[in-house]
């Protein structure tokens, strides 16, 4: 289903003496949403017994995996290696499989993502995750200075649901999943309370 190479192992299993018994716990790996670099990872360690009942379980040595239902597709055939480059560290995806199979207008609104909405925005540090289409809804999750910036809604919607809305017509809402009250950088800050 999924490989991980010996030195990802080792390095995963490292990391997760630091906080977890490794034989009582499992790395969790979910495909949150797509960039431009591909798609978008969530790892992380919990126990076992944490495990959500739909995720699939598979052993890499002495490492225990759980992937998310939703994502199993995402992965099938993908390579997990660890890669040191510069001043940073961390896990490289080999992932064969396409971003969009048969949904050309997520494909469509990747595309706009990508040329223009998240240049237009990298320089406040904010960009944006295609999350999914479905019917004529665009999901979407904000990051980086987009997360908790107090402009965000107006971004949103003068500037990005506007673009989509008129660039692909067929998409009729931008729907934003981003948990604003977690972004630890924003690039305007929201008004304190009086």
């Amino acid at each position: 289903m999924i490989t991980l190479t010996d030195l990802a192992v080792e390095k995963i299993l490292q990391q997760m003496q630091k906080k977890h018994e490794p034989k009582e716990s499992a790395l969790r790996i979910a495909v949150t949403g797509r960039g431009r670099e591909g798609f978008v990872y969530d790892f992380s360690f919990l126990n076992k017994a944490e495990k959500i009942a739909q995720d699939i379980e598979v052993e890499i040595g002495e490492l225990s995996v759980f992937i998310d239902a939703e994502s199993v597709e995402k992965v099938k055939g993908a390579k997990f290696d660890y890669m040191e480059k510069e001043s940073q560290a961390g896990i490289r995806v080999e992932n064969p499989n396409p971003l969009w199979p048969d949904n050309p207008l997520a494909e469509k609104v990747q595309e706009l993502i990508d040329r223009e909405l998240n240049p237009a925005i990298a320089g406040h540090g904010g960009y944006i995750i295609l999350i999914d289409v479905k019917d004529d809804q665009a999901i979407i999750e904000m990051g980086g200075g987009c997360q908790g910036c107090g402009m965000a809604h107006m971004t949103l919607r003068n500037g990005v649901e506007t673009m989509i809305k008129y660039k692909i017509p067929e998409i009729k809402e931008v729907v934003d999943q981003t948990d604003h009250s977690s972004g630890t950088n924003p690039y305007f800050e929201k008004p304190s309370e009086i």
